[in-house]
């Protein structure tokens, strides 16, 4: 099932590719300028100083291991990523866009609302934080000035890293404005970071929970005790044809993002990707390696030289993790979604259940 956009230069889901991006507002070099120039870190700007190292987004969805993924990127040698703050679960922020997080608007009523057709150009989404104020009433040039300011402070925090940037969600990016942000990515020569979760089922599940969580869906902690009492929650229980359309959307939605962030980044800033599962498996090094291979200046980190690190107080998981402790009756789901990439990452870490499996 493809979704349509109803927006310039951009592509439905299921398409082959993005068609070529045309932005519906101009990007004024104003624009991309604006915030503090001790921010710029591009190494394309000779002229200006390099504080901060390479700028990149770590680009994903709700419920996709994000935060863990922030938080070991964070313990790794020249890595900086969002914010310090005593009050956030990971003692950083690293999402510094939530104000812009738009409702999805599902055209069909979802039961994971992270996961449903994008909104057409004539919706009236409105801002999750700002309930009274419609996403499409947002101007580039406040998101972009947001983004920049958010991206120097960060610069400002740690100026000898070898890159920092902040975490960045879907929907954090309005429909309205994508053209625009793939023009400055370009422009900028910012790196993208895309985190996949490719057992889209765990994706669905961990937010249907969290919409009935008493703690607002809180899926981590420090404190071993609290992740050992909230692991008897019941696994989630939808109709198998339910669970097949959220794989379906979810899969298309996640290719659909795929392909738009290559086309963006990938022959400026440059673009990598990750799943949540290569980072529960045994090739875990591996996958963090080539991460920090594609983060610092080409040739300069090497396993070697500056081996990987385990966060100091990890966060733990509050919920199970694997496809078969979240589904009530699995094999049923399983033989819904056959064929799927959903249905061989969910065998995959079936076959893995012994291993250490981190977070939501």
């Amino acid at each position: 099932m493809a979704f349509a956009f109803a927006l310039t230069g951009v592509a439905p889901f299921g398409t082959a590719a993005p068609q070529p991006l045309q932005p519906v507002l101009p990007v004024h070099a104003a624009h991309l300028a604006s915030a503090s120039e001790l921010s710029r870190t591009n190494l394309t700007r000779a002229d200006l100083d390099q504080k901060g190292g390479k700028r990149f987004l770590l680009i994903t969805t709700q419920r996709s291991g994000s935060t863990w993924l922030s938080q070991i990127l964070r313990s790794q040698h020249g890595i900086e990523l969002g914010m310090p703050n005593e009050k956030a679960p990971e003692g950083v922020t690293s999402e510094m866009m939530i104000q812009y997080t738009t409702t999805r608007c599902c055209t069909t009523p979802s039961p994971a609302e992270s996961i449903c057709a994008q909104p057409s150009r004539d919706s009236n989404c409105v801002l999750a934080f700002d309930k009274s104020r419609q996403a499409r009433s947002v101007p580039f040039d406040e998101w972009v000035g947001e983004a920049e300011r958010r991206l120097a402070l960060v610069a400002d925090e740690y100026p000898t890293a070898a890159a920092h940037g902040f975490k960045l969600m879907y929907n954090q990016i309005p429909i309205w404005l994508r053209p625009q942000f793939a023009e400055w990515v370009r422009s900028e020569r910012i790196a993208v970071i895309h985190l996949v979760r490719e057992a889209t089922l765990e994706t669905a599940a961990s937010e249907i929970a969290a919409q009935a969580a008493t703690d607002g869906g809180t899926m981590h902690t420090h404190d071993g005790s609290v992740a050992e009492q909230t692991m008897d929650d019941q696994p989630v229980r939808l109709e198998p044809s339910q669970w097949t359309q959220l794989v379906r959307e979810a899969e298309e939605m996640t290719g659909w993002w795929h392909r738009f962030l290559i086309d963006t980044a990938g022959d400026h800033g440059g673009f990598h990707q990750l799943t949540y599962e290569s980072l529960i498996g045994a090739g875990r090094d591996a996958a963090i390696g080539a991460a920090l291979t594609f983060l610092h200046s080409p040739g300069v980190w090497t396993q070697e030289r500056w081996p990987i690190q385990i966060p100091k107080d990890e966060l733990l998981e509050m919920h199970p993790s694997g496809c078969t402790d979240r589904i009530v009756d699995y094999p049923a789901v399983r033989r819904a979604i056959a064929g799927t990439r959903t249905a061989k990452a969910c065998d995959a870490l079936s076959a893995s259940e012994g291993a250490e499996s981190p977070h939501d």
